[in-house]
């Protein structure tokens, strides 16, 4: 752990400020993205031969879409609204790349360069958009068998017996759910360090999941005490500053603002040093098993290759 905070110590402040660039840039990125959808849909319902009153009605009651602009233009509708969120998911992994590829230099190299977050983020964001994609299809059996267990319980509503099912099943989903985010932590580690394709750094990933259970789990709570240390703080503070009775002073609702800007100014550094745990775990107990010394190179964290 000496490591881990003597780097945090060095290189916090840098990585501090780079995410909180990325961060910003990612959603001047989603406005923008969000705007021109909703110009290109309303250029395109004008195109449809929709009137400004036609359009208002179909916003405000969605069934007389179909009726007022046709099929056609439902189904134009709907690809646009796919291609947003498509565009929203790569930028949002191009954030990711270029944020794991900056925390991979430090944790490997303990060297620091802004210009790093830009090329691993071109470099990687396809990698890890299909990366993302395969995580969440992975995920799916287990939605499906919840919501099959949930059509199950629908006999059993308004008995005692239907909310301890409920519960278990819950805690259950929870516990799956985490055991899977452990399973996939490193997946991102290991496409923007050894330059791997996504589907296999995702079997790295559960393989270091399965052959070293002990240590991944570590690295899961290693990695969740500075969020989980940012939560009970924000709490604990929200509770203090937070308005007693029904008209609280303008101070204090000015006060409580600034606390949330600052906390939210200060996440950055919390999403570095979350990441920092796996970099450096990774390269400490598990790099020597996903690619050994023999075929590791010797070029830049985040664009090296097997």
């Amino acid at each position: 752990m000496s490591t881990y905070f003597r780097l945090l110590g060095r290189y916090g402040f840098p990585l501090w400020g780079t995410l909180l660039l990325g961060t910003i840039l990612f959603f001047l990125m989603y406005i923008m993205a969000t705007l021109l959808f909703y110009l290109v849909c309303f250029l395109f319902l004008l195109i449809a031969g929709g009137s400004a009153a036609a359009m208002e009605s179909a916003v405000t009651d969605p069934d007389m879409l179909a009726a007022t602009f046709g099929p056609v233009a439902v189904i134009g509708l709907i690809l646009l609204f796919i291609l947003y969120y498509v565009s929203l998911f790569f930028i949002m992994s191009f954030h990711m790349a270029g944020s794991h590829g900056m925390i991979n230099q430090v944790a490997l190299d303990e060297t620091f360069s802004l210009k790093t977050y830009f090329i691993t983020g071109f470099l990687y964001f396809w990698k890890m958009s299909l990366q993302f994609l395969l995580i969440s299809i992975f995920f799916i059996p287990v939605v499906l068998v919840l919501a099959m267990m949930r059509i199950f319980l629908i006999p059993f509503e308004g008995t005692p017996l239907f909310d301890t099912l409920t519960t278990i099943i819950l805690i259950g989903f929870l516990v799956v759910y985490l055991f899977y985010l452990l399973a996939v932590l490193f997946a991102p580690t290991i496409l923007t360090v050894e330059n791997m394709g996504p589907w296999k750094s995702l079997k790295h990933s559960f393989r270091l999941f399965f052959k070293s259970f002990g240590k991944v789990f570590v690295t899961g709570v290693f990695t969740l005490v500075p969020y989980l240390l940012y939560i009970g703080v924000f709490t604990l503070a929200i509770a203090l500053l937070g308005p007693a009775g029904d008209s609280p002073s303008g101070l204090k609702i000015l006060s409580i603002f600034l606390f949330l800007f600052l906390f939210g100014l200060i996440f950055p550094l919390i999403q570095a040093a979350m990441m920092l745990v796996p970099a450096l775990r990774y390269k400490m107990h598990f790099r020597h098993w996903v690619a050994p010394p023999s075929s590791e190179s010797a070029t830049e964290p985040g664009i090296q290759s097997n």
